[in-house]
């Protein structure tokens, strides 16, 4: 944005040194310097997209979508404590965030809790929806013996299967609930 505000000043500028070549030569020079290490220096900050949604965070300390992202490369790094960290900083700012409700409802999926994952994925499921995710929430659902919300969710993830793998499997927990298992 920096460019956009910097149009006007230059246009400014060569008008009020239009009067005289010499000057407004030198400062075409030293505006065109300021610019180019002005760029410069935010160029180094896009250098990765860690360094990117860093930088993010230090202007912006609570910037939701930033911390989510940091928590992902986190995660992908397997620093799973500064990932979840992050992902519940990125939900103290925005608790409808859907990446940092989808990767708490991981980790609280291996930790076996349940009722905070299907909390997590009912959140992420308002906002991103796969037919992955429904047939999870299903699973959930039906094991913590929400059994209408479960049949619910299965009918979401079959309308949004497009693979006719996918629509088998979802067949196969239709009817693994239908026998009540």
């Amino acid at each position: 944005y920096l460019y956009f505000s910097g149009v006007g000043l230059t246009m400014a500028v060569v008008y009020l040194l239009s009067y005289s070549k010499k000057l407004l030569l030198v400062m075409t020079v030293l505006i065109s310097l300021l610019f180019s290490h002005l760029t410069y220096q935010q160029r180094q900050h896009w250098r990765t997209t860690e360094s990117l949604f860093q930088r993010v965070v230090d202007l912006k300390p609570n910037h939701s979508v930033a911390l989510s992202q940091l928590g992902e490369l986190a995660k992908k790094s397997g620093s799973h404590v500064e990932a979840k960290d992050l992902f519940q900083r990125a939900l103290e700012s925005n608790d409808q965030n859907s990446i940092a409700n989808l990767h708490l409802g991981d980790y609280a999926l291996e930790a076996k809790d349940y009722a905070q994952a299907y909390k997590h994925y009912v959140i992420t499921a308002k906002l991103k929806k796969t037919d992955w995710l429904f047939e999870g929430l299903a699973k959930l659902a039906w094991n913590l013996g929400k059994k209408e919300e479960a049949r619910g969710y299965l009918g979401q993830a079959y309308s949004l299967a497009q693979s006719p793998q996918m629509k088998e499997k979802l067949d196969r927990l239709k009817s693994d609930f239908s026998a009540g298992q």
